[in-house]
């Protein structure tokens, strides 16, 4: 299971993919284990409201589109970064934070 986190006004629980803001300028999907969840609340969702955790279903995931790469600075990684929007499919639950 791998992890995103997004915000309500990001989400449309109706479309057939989600592709957040960040997608067109990066070029990919901020992905991580459920084990940097936490770090990654705090370092850059801090503060936020409304904020939701998308479950993601790996085998549901564009095949060779997931791509282990290392965090930015001193972040600990290897984070996953999906090179594709998300398929609805692969979302397997949607929770407040």
């Amino acid at each position: 299971m791998l992890f995103h986190v997004t915000t309500r006004t990001e989400w449309d629980p109706s479309a057939a993919s989600h592709t957040p803001g960040g997608f067109e300028a990066e070029g990919f999907v901020h992905l991580a284990t459920r084990e940097q969840v936490e770090g990654v609340l705090e370092r850059y969702f801090d503060g936020l409201p409304d904020l939701l955790l998308l479950s993601l279903d790996e085998e549901e995931l564009p095949s060779g589109a997931v791509k282990w790469e290392p965090g930015a600075g001193s972040e600990p990684g290897p984070f996953p970064h999906l090179y594709a929007p998300i398929p609805r499919d692969a979302i397997v639950a949607v929770e407040p934070l």
